[in-house]
C-alpha cells in the first residue's frame, strides 16, 4: 500500500513538473519528462497487481496494457510538437489510445459483464457512436476541423466515450465490486474532459491559452493514475 501511494505522489508530481515545463515551451525535454510520468502510472498499476488479492490475471493484464498504449500515445503525441510530421504523430497517438481505450472496455466487460444483460452492453455503444457520429457532424460548428482524420476522430471518439460510459452501467447490473468499478467513473469522466477539449487544442482555429492546455493534461493524468491505482482495491475474481 505505501509504495502504491509513494508511486502515486511522486508520479503525479512528474505530471505537474511536465504540464508547467510544457506550457512554457516543449521540446525534447518535455517528451522526457511526459514519458517519464508515464512509466509512473505503468510501475503504479504493476505494484498494485503484486499486491492485491486477485487472480483474475486477464483482467490486470488489458489494464497494464492499456496503460501501456496510454504511454506509447504521450511519446507519439508528445513529437508532433516538435516535428515536421504532426498529422503522423496525431494520428498514431489516437491509435495508440483508442487501442488503450478498448482494452480498458474489454477489461470492464470481461470482468463485470452478466450474460444475458443485452442493456449494458448496447446501451454504451449505442451512446458512444450516436454522440460520436454527433460530434464530427457539426465539428464545424464547435470551430474544428478534423480534415482528413475524420475517421479517425470519430472511431476514437466512439471508443473513449464507450470507455467512460460502461462502468456506469456495468455498476447497476453488479454491486459486489463497487470500489474497482466506481474508480473507473471519474477515471472516465477525466478522459474525457481531456480529450474534448484536447481535440479543441490540436483541430480548433485559435490558439489555446496556458491555463487551457494545462487543465487538459491535470485532467488527463488523475485518469491514468486512477486507473492504475484501482488495481490495488481488485479482490479475488468474483464466484
Amino acid at each position: 500500500m505505501i509504495a502504491c501511494l509513494v508511486l502515486l505522489v511522486v508520479g503525479f508530481a512528474v505530471s505537474i513538473v511536465f504540464i508547467v515545463d510544457k506550457v512554457r515551451h516543449y521540446s525534447l525535454r518535455s517528451i522526457i519528462i511526459k514519458t517519464v510520468a508515464g512509466l509512473f502510472f505503468v510501475a503504479l498499476a504493476i505494484t498494485a497487481v503484486c499486491l492485491n488479492e486477485s487472480d483474475d490475471l486477464t483482467y490486470e493484464l488489458l489494464i497494464l496494457f492499456g496503460l501501456f498504449f496510454g504511454l506509447l500515445g504521450d511519446i507519439f503525441l508528445g513529437f508532433k510538437y516538435i516535428s515536421k510530421r504532426k498529422k503522423l504523430f496525431i494520428a498514431l497517438g489516437l491509435f495508440s489510445f483508442a487501442c488503450g481505450h478498448v482494452l480498458y472496455s474489454v477489461a470492464l466487460y470481461t470482468r463485470y459483464y452478466i450474460a444475458g444483460d443485452w442493456l449494458s452492453a448496447t446501451l454504451p455503444v449505442s451512446i458512444a457512436v450516436s454522440a460520436a457520429f454527433l460530434y464530427v457532424l457539426y465539428s464545424k460548428k464547435f470551430g474544428l476541423e478534423f480534415g482528413k482524420l475524420k475517421p479517425a476522430v470519430f472511431f476514437y471518439i466512439s471508443v473513449l466515450l464507450l470507455m467512460a460510459s460502461c462502468p456506469l452501467f456495468l455498476m447497476v447490473i453488479n454491486t459486489r465490486e463497487p470500489v474497482t468499478l466506481l474508480m473507473f467513473v471519474p477515471a472516465g469522466i477525466s478522459f474525457a474532459i481531456s480529450d474534448f477539449m484536447l481535440s479543441g487544442s490540436y483541430f480548433g482555429k485559435h490558439e489555446k491559452s496556458k491555463a487551457y492546455q494545462a487543465t487538459y493534461s491535470v485532467f488527463y493524468y488523475i485518469a491514468q493514475f486512477i486507473i492504475a491505482f484501482s488495481l490495488l482495491y481488485l479482490p479475488i475474481t468474483l464466484l
